[in-house]
């Protein structure tokens, strides 16, 4: 009895959602310029799903952002934030780069400072790469 007890809690903790809450700070960078006015989505996926933005937000003048977002998260979700910029480390004109920051689970509940980011060498995917095959 006592072993189906632990056994129901157990899967109790991991079933039913908590609530996941993060704050991100950092400064932005496009080839060691502030990369300004740069929209910032905090997205929360799990391995299954296609990720779901919780907040938004741009990078003022200076490069500069901070944002908050919270879900109902279950076990195996992650947090991250998703940039969609024109930094191109090779300054290739009109490409669309995405660029994917990973939010470690310890910061739930915390601020996590990203300091200097430099977006030219954290991409996840460029449309002109595809032009270049």
């Amino acid at each position: 009895m006592i072993l189906t007890c632990v056994v129901f809690s157990i899967l109790v903790a991991t079933v039913i959602p908590k609530q996941q809450t993060y704050t991100v700070t950092g400064v932005l960078q496009c080839n060691g310029n502030p990369a300004t006015n740069q929209l910032i989505e905090m997205k929360f996926t799990d391995p299954l799903l296609k990720g779901k933005v919780t907040a938004s937000t741009s990078a003022d003048n200076k490069g500069a952002f901070k944002i908050n977002g919270s879900q109902k998260g279950r076990a195996g979700q992650t947090a991250y934030l998703w940039v969609e910029h024109n930094c191109d480390s090779k300054n290739r004109n009109n490409c669309h780069v995405m660029t994917f920051i990973s939010i470690p689970k310890k910061y739930v509940g915390k601020q996590y400072n990203i300091g200097m980011y430099e977006l030219s060498k954290h991409v996840y995917y460029n449309t002109c790469d595809d032009e270049d095959l």
